[in-house]
This record gives C-alpha cells, structure tokens and sequence, in this order.
C-alpha cells in the first residue's frame, strides 16, 4: 500500500478536525494509502492528484483545506520542505478510516 506522512503541526491538525486536507508534494502515487503523522501510521485514507503547483496563485481556491493562513505561506513551507519549486503537484487526502482513535489528538 502507498504512504503519505504528515509532519507540518497546523496540517496534522486541519487533517484531524476536518478528516481531509489538501497536501502540496512531488510527484507521488494515488489511491489508498496508509497516513502517517510523523513516524506513527494513524489513519487508512485516499489520495487523489489535483492540479500542477507553479505559484501560489494556482493555490487560491484549496488553501481554505490546508491548514495554512494563505497561499503564500503553504506554497513557501512547501518550497522549504521539498527543496524545490519544479514537479510540485496538488494534492487531496481523505481520511476513510483512523487506526486508533487517540491519534486524533
């Protein structure tokens, strides 16, 4: 199965309150996939691909999902985090179902 791992603290949180969030990363599988907050496997969930990511403009309509103040705010951690700002893609997670209830934490 696919993984995707979380490390930003305000994403984990939105991901934890709203059970779905939007995720900027490289290019990466879609599909049902194993979620991860840090090293520890929460939750059974579902990816799926959005868009291409070239600026915070193409961030507009998604950034009320990302646990982020504003666009550019997202589109700077993610430039930070991934060390790039080519082959970045917009991303959906959906949380289906939590491992164990005390990772919503």
């Amino acid at each position: 199965m696919n993984t995707i791992k979380f490390t930003v603290r305000k994403v984990i949180d939105y991901l934890i309150e709203h059970g779905e969030v939007y995720t900027i990363r490289k290019t990466r599988p879609v599909g049902y996939a194993d979620i991860y907050f840090y090293d520890e496997l929460v939750a059974m969930g579902l990816v799926g691909y959005v868009r291409d990511v070239h600026s915070p403009d193409d961030l507009k309509k998604y950034v009320e999902k990302s646990g982020f103040d504003n666009e550019v705010e997202w589109f700077s951690e993610a430039v930070k985090l991934h060390k790039t700002i080519n082959v970045l893609k917009l991303y959906h997670v959906i949380i289906l179902e939590w491992i164990d209830r005390k990772a919503k934490r």
